[in-house]
Formats: C-alpha cells, structure tokens, sequence
C-alpha cells in the first residue's frame, strides 16, 4: 500500500499521528516494517472515509484517481463496445461485434497511481511504455502524464513482435500484437493526449540503447522473454532508484511471497535472473490480471491493489431532477 507525501503530511498533523510524520521523514516511498504497514493502514483508514475527505491533500488524491477511472473507462469502453466495421480487423475477436483491448482500466488504475504517488515524493523523470499493441494502455496513461505534467514515451516496433526464439514461447508468432505508429497515433489522438506522448520506433535491442532520457516508471508489456531482457539491460539503469518497475506478464501464480519463484519461466524469469545478476533486492508484488509491480526496497513493494483502489474512488451519481409543484 502506498500513500502519497502530503496525505500522510495531513492526516499526521490533523489527526495527531507522529507516526506517520516519521514515516515522511524516513523516505518509507514503497514499504517499511510491520509497524509501519500498520501506520499505513491506518492512515489509509481515514483517507478512504468522509473525515479524510475534507483534507485537501486526500480531496487530491481521490479526485485523481477518480478522474483517471472515468477517463480510463471511456476508452476502454469505447474500444469495448466498437462495431466490426468501425475498427482495424486486428482487434476484431469472436461473432459478438466486439473487440480485443489488451488492457483494461483497473490494470492500467494501479499504475497512475504509482505515478502520483511518485510525483507527491518528488521523484524525477519521465515514464516509458514499452510494448503498446494497438495504443489501449498508453491513451490511458497519457491522461495521468498530462494531470502529473510527465512525458510519456512509446517504444515499440510497430511492426509486430520479434523472432520467437524460445520453445516456451512458441504460440507467439512474430508479428503477433502489432500496430503501427500511425494507428497508435490516431488512437491516442482520439483518446488520450497527444502533446505530453513521444515516440520511441524500433524493436527493443536496437532502439532502447539510444535512450537517453530517465524515468520515474517503466511499464513493459513486452510478451517475449528476449523483449524482457533488452528492457531490462537499457532502461533499468535510467530508472531512477526510488522509481517503480510494472509487467504485464507476472501471474501472481510466478510469485512465492514477494519474489519470483526460481522455477518461473518465460519473462518471470527474465526479471528474476536479471535482479539477482545485479545483485538488487527487487521485491515484487501481483496486483491484478498478470500485472505485477516491483520497487528497489529489500523491505517489501507496496502498491495499490484492486481493493484498495475501489474505496478511494469517489462516489459520483448523476444529479437528480426535482419534480415540479403546482
């Protein structure tokens, strides 16, 4: 569980809990002890309540995840409920009309809120995309960059994946889950915002050596464990310390406690194998789907799950209209 800077500097101050000042004053960003996991559940507590809700720091906060849900819902809602002839055939599945989105709104919720929580620290850098399909997640995304003031970038091949080079892998083709520059341009054109989105073309191991730019969060929805490996070896070294690490291809099944099993395979292993090369404690931690999160703290990863995510959002009905009288 994470909980942004200034909430914890408000509840602390307006609820009398030292402890939670503490935690501020110690940089605890992802995770702690036991104790402090009891502070943050406390905290966490009075944030999700109407008490909470009259802090202006957690008005903020609910209010971003909020907006970002309804943004999110939108597109995926759009893509969702899109007519066969109104769309690419790549994302066209099964007899009912509707079509495939890679990502829906509550695998793509955690990760804007990661970014806001990294934004309230003061956590430098952009964020990076890597592996978008269609342009689904980052429409999504680019909204929570553009209320952050963040750069987002997309790198991609845009032609497809690479040669599958791994036996465990072969039900991918290369090719699979391709789209091109000018499709995710028009999408999130449509759907998201353009201005704060940059373009990184290529397949990982000849485009990602020549970034240059550092982040604040990496999202890799790479598919291949080859993928994996060239995202690792370029970005993790431009990921800024205190940043926060997201795959899409981590079934909480790859987890024992909160690191990844030694019989995982596939891109679980590539994550695995690549942390302890480098000797980084790297605890991860399943957040939904096959969306896991991962912070450079040897404590533990905290981050917003599903649940916790729900009982922040605000409540939002249409407004009634009252009858008139005679």
């Amino acid at each position: 569980m994470i909980i942004p800077r200034d909430v914890l500097l408000e509840i602390a101050r307006e609820f009398d809990i030292p402890e939670a000042a503490a935690l501020v004053q110690r940089r605890t960003i992802h995770a702690g002890t036991a104790a402090d996991h009891a502070v943050v559940d406390r905290v966490f507590d009075i944030a999700r309540g109407s008490e909470g809700l009259a802090l202006r720091s957690v008005a903020r906060w609910r209010s971003y995840l909020t907006t970002m849900h309804f943004k999110f819902y939108d597109v995926w809602n759009h893509l969702r409920h899109a007519r066969r002839d109104r769309v690419s055939p790549a994302f066209q599945t099964g007899s009912g009309g509707e079509v495939y989105v890679s990502t829906d709104p509550y695998a793509a919720l955690p990760i804007a809120a990661s970014l806001y929580h990294l934004d309230s620290w003061g956590i430098p850098g952009d964020a990076i995309e890597c592996g978008c399909f269609k342009g689904v997640s980052a429409a999504m995304l680019s909204w929570a960059c553009k209320f952050l003031g963040r750069k987002l970038w997309i790198a991609d091949s845009f032609r497809g994946l690479p040669a599958v080079t791994s036996p465990g892998e072969a039900h991918y083709k290369t090719g699979d889950y391709g789209g091109s520059l000018d499709e995710v341009r028009r999408r999130i054109r449509t759907f998201g915002c353009e201005d704060v989105v940059g373009y990184i073309p290529g397949y990982f191991e000849e485009s990602l050596p020549f970034v240059r730019e550092r982040f604040a969060l990496v999202w890799a929805d790479v598919d291949l464990e080859s993928s994996m490996d060239s995202v690792l070896a370029w970005l993790m070294p431009r990921l800024d310390p205190d940043g926060a690490f997201f795959s899409d291809e981590v079934p909480a099944a790859s987890f024992r406690g909160s690191t990844i099993r030694a019989d995982a395979t596939s891109v679980p292993r590539a994550i695995r194998e690549y942390f302890a090369a480098q000797g980084i404690p790297i605890p991860g931690r399943h957040l939904i789907h096959n969306v896991a999160a991962f912070a450079r703290d040897p404590r533990g990863a905290l981050f917003l799950t599903r649940d916790r995510v729900e009982a922040l959002l605000l409540q939002v009905s249409a407004p009634r209209t009252r009858a008139k009288t005679a």
